[in-house]
């Protein structure tokens, strides 16, 4: 069953989902599964960052297996600083029923939105439970619906080449500081928001990555002293 439930949640979020990102890869070690990628220290940081932060995604992902599997994950980020190719490591630990949170999350990661019941609420009234859903993996998410920061983030978009979006709700999510580590928690984070949303009814959407943000983030929601905007999302009703 373990094996299913990750082949089902790693397939989900195999492409990387940001400008720069390598590939990752998971392995089997004595005990638990490594999350690795080719990154080193001679990489470039445009490449290293995004590629940690889609890393975190998977890691959310396979963590959510280990769970609806029934066993309880235990995560360790960077284990070893000699080997910076070895993001992470996860490890099931005794038999444990997955949560009502758990559960949730992984029906969103491998199910089409056609085949999800529910009733999707209003974008607005979602905020506090997208805000709780990344403080949980230690970043944090801001929005504003002040007119002058969404033309700062949609002026983003169009100078990075991607689509400004009509409507919806724009969303950054950073980490705490610019670290290796605040990347791996960016890319949880941002999973955990993206699925968060889907199991609420609501369509969600990475706008732009690590990459494209460093070029203007001391404009953008949230930022600050210590803290390091990482991804923009929209959070959108769905159509239909």
């Amino acid at each position: 069953m373990l094996t299913a439930a990750l082949d089902r949640a790693l397939t989900a979020v195999s492409t990387p989902m940001f400008t720069g990102a390598v590939r990752w890869w998971v392995s089997g070690t004595n005990g638990g599964i490594e999350l690795r990628t080719a990154v080193s220290g001679n990489i470039p940081v445009s490449v290293q960052r995004p590629t940690r932060v889609a890393a975190g995604s998977a890691l959310l992902a396979a963590r959510l297996a280990i769970a609806v599997a029934g066993y309880r994950p235990f995560t360790t980020l960077l284990p070893d600083h000699r080997r910076p190719g070895i993001l992470a490591v996860l490890r099931k630990g005794g038999a444990a029923e997955p949560n009502q949170s758990e559960r949730a999350l992984y029906g969103a990661l491998v199910q089409p939105a056609v085949e999800r019941a529910g009733r999707p609420i209003g974008v607005a009234a979602t905020l506090p439970l997208l805000r709780r859903a990344a403080d949980t993996e230690g970043a944090w998410l801001r929005s504003s619906l002040d007119p002058g920061d969404r033309t700062r983030m949609e002026a983003l978009l169009d100078e990075s080449g991607g689509a400004v979006p009509s409507g919806g709700l724009l969303v950054v999510v950073g980490s705490h500081h610019d670290l290796p580590t605040g990347d791996l928690r960016a890319g949880l984070a941002v999973q955990r928001v993206l699925l968060c949303a889907a199991a609420l009814g609501l369509s969600a959407e990475v706008l732009a990555g690590p990459v494209e943000l460093a070029r203007r983030s001391h404009e953008l929601p949230g930022a600050g002293p210590g803290l390091v905007p990482q991804v923009l999302l929209q959070v959108s009703s769905p159509i239909g």
